[in-house]
């Protein structure tokens, strides 16, 4: 009785362990994409192919003002989600797919915007 007992909790660690590790890789995955976010839109404003429609934003584009709330905006999120999968794993696991699809097709829209202005 006491191996049934020993097999279940050793499945339960594993279950735990992948979950995390899920989550995990779909944060890491959402600070890229922002990030990248970052960078497809300063290149393209830059070379005059794009803008930024975020009026906030666009003042502090051609500043490190725009890498830093990036990147703190990136981490604010992901804790905000951290906090979510925490207190309840499956609406944090799918808030987080959410967020890592909707940036997806921002990131697509950057590069998809700036390939047709380039032909």
């Amino acid at each position: 009785m006491a191996e049934l007992g020993s097999a279940i909790y050793t499945r339960i660690q594993n279950k735990a362990a992948t979950q995390g590790r899920n989550l995990q890789l779909l944060w890491g995955a959402l600070f890229a994409l922002i990030l990248a976010d970052g960078l497809i839109t300063e290149f393209a404003v830059s070379n005059d192919v794009g803008y930024e429609a975020n009026p906030l934003l666009a003042d502090m584009l051609g500043s490190h003002k725009f890498f830093l709330f990036k990147l703190l905006g990136s981490i604010l999120v992901i804790l905000f989600l951290r906090n979510i999968s925490k207190k309840r794993y499956r609406m944090g696991l799918i808030s987080s797919y959410i967020a890592v699809i909707l940036y997806i097709i921002v990131v697509f829209w950057n590069l998809l915007a700036y390939q047709l202005v380039m032909m």
